[in-house]
């Protein structure tokens, strides 16, 4: 099985097309605005756009790597943002709009149904962010 994921970036759109297999996810180095850790290496500020299966296991990989810190995550279905934010700490939204709008990010990664990546693409692109984005 092949698994198909982009990246974007803001001054570009989608600039690469990625095949991989399996469900590794890769995060660039290349941030301008990031900020730095003890090491002098950036940090990413991650928000998470979709907390269904593949956006809680990418939330989990996010979490996991030592230059990204998660900042934000963004889903419709309220029970789950609540207990998310209450067990984690994690702030949570469910307005895509409302959380762009709120939070300092570096870069996002949309985790929901095909049919809504275009719309979510879009507003990320027009508020100068990087992203990360699959499908199987």
């Amino acid at each position: 099985m092949v698994s198909v994921c982009f990246f974007f970036q803001a001054e570009d759109g989608i600039r690469d097309l990625v095949r991989s297999r399996g469900s590794e996810m890769c995060i660039r180095d290349r941030w301008s605005s990031a900020a730095t850790t003890s090491k002098d290496e950036p940090v990413i500020r991650i928000g998470m756009i979709g907390l269904g299966k593949m956006g809680l296991s990418h939330l989990s990989i996010v979490r996991a790597h030592p230059s990204v810190q998660l900042v934000a995550a963004c889903d419709t279905m309220t029970y789950l943002n609540d207990v998310l934010t209450k067990y984690t700490g994690l702030k949570c939204y469910d307005d895509l709009d409302r959380m762009l709008a709120e939070e300092q990010l570096d870069a996002v990664v949309i985790s929901t149904p095909s049919k809504l990546h275009a719309g979510m693409v879009q507003k990320t692109l027009d508020r100068g962010l990087h992203g990360f984005g699959g499908k199987r």
